[in-house]
């Protein structure tokens, strides 16, 4: 009996709790890395939506990546920016998109709205919207 006692009391000093720093290192570890896969994902989104697009900007360019920009930036002041994110970059894309379109027709036939006023767009040859 007193070989298994001497035996118990020997295996209860040698399990020592993990100090409260490795835990939080450990935490802190799983954080970063739940955080770079969510980076991930929307670099992901973000390349596949712009390569969708890209077609459609001729010289604009810039003007996709400001609006694929301006939607990630609006997503990270959310909660769960990975899930927002490619629907609003879709989305702004798409209205960027509309508006290269639009301009596009514009100044391809010259047809300018009723409201516009022609004499002030041609002497800044630009069509007012």
């Amino acid at each position: 009996m007193d070989n298994y006692l001497e035996r118990k009391s020997t295996m209860n000093t040698n399990l020592n709790p993990p100090s409260t720093q490795a835990v939080q290192l450990n935490s802190v570890r799983h954080i970063l890395s739940l955080c770079r896969k969510v980076v991930a994902q929307i670099e992901n989104a973000k390349q596949a939506i712009v390569s969708e697009f890209r077609d459609r900007f001729q010289e604009d360019k810039h003007l996709l990546e400001l609006a694929v920009n301006e939607a990630e930036a609006l997503a990270w002041q959310t909660e769960y920016p990975h899930l927002l994110f490619p629907a609003l970059a879709v989305e702004k894309a798409q209205a960027v998109a509309n508006w290269h379109r639009r301009q596009w027709f514009f100044r391809r036939t010259n047809h300018w709205p009723a409201w516009a006023d022609r004499s002030i767009a041609t002497e800044v040859n630009q069509p007012i919207i």
